[in-house]
């Protein structure tokens, strides 16, 4: 699997950063992350950019809208930029098992709704937070104020037998359900 992808790869490409941890800050927020790979290439106008690169070895291929939605890609491209102080729009999955590159090219808007986003999700948590603090008085009140968001996931939660929605939404699954292991002789 890794060995064909890295055939493919220019021995001459230095990366710009492997496993590059970036930072950045605003009004609201700080956040940091680290980057499988960072490339430095030359840009469509011939000029230079940075380009993130996140691995992928799940058994479902990536899509580039998943490239294009990603929330930590495109604040990793943010910090990157800000970091380096270098254009950075690019960010890119590389699914190891099929060898499959899904790209997404940002612009400074989309890039900025990202962050936008990222800010809201924070003021959230933030809002939800302060009503904990301050004391919520039952069980209905917890739940409205961090509502269970049940989903495939919930049958190997740990929280699972505590959750009434999670254990309505899918059944019980042991860590090893699913993988396909050799059979003992």
């Amino acid at each position: 699997m890794v060995e064909g992808y890295v055939a493919r790869l220019d021995p001459a490409a230095e990366p710009a950063g492997v496993e590059r941890t970036v930072a950045t800050r605003t009004e609201r927020i700080a956040v940091s992350g680290r980057i499988d790979r960072l490339d430095d290439r030359v840009s469509g106008t011939g000029g230079r950019q940075l380009v993130v690169v996140d691995y992928k070895t799940g058994r479902r291929p990536p899509r580039t809208d998943d490239a294009r939605t990603s929330l930590p890609l495109a604040l990793y491209a943010v910090a990157a930029a800000r970091v380096l102080r270098r254009p950075c729009h690019q960010v890119e999955l590389h699914h190891l098992p099929t060898a499959a590159v899904h790209a997404w090219q940002h612009t400074d808007a989309s890039l900025a709704r990202h962050l936008s986003r990222a800010e809201d999700i924070a003021a959230e948590c933030a809002a939800a937070d302060d009503r904990f603090r301050a004391g919520l008085a039952d069980q209905g009140a917890v739940d409205e104020a961090f509502p269970p968001s049940p989903g495939p996931g919930c049958g190997w939660c740990d929280f699972r037998a505590l959750c009434p929605e999670g254990s309505a939404a899918t059944p019980a699954r042991r860590p090893w359900d699913g993988l396909d292991l050799p059979a003992n002789d």
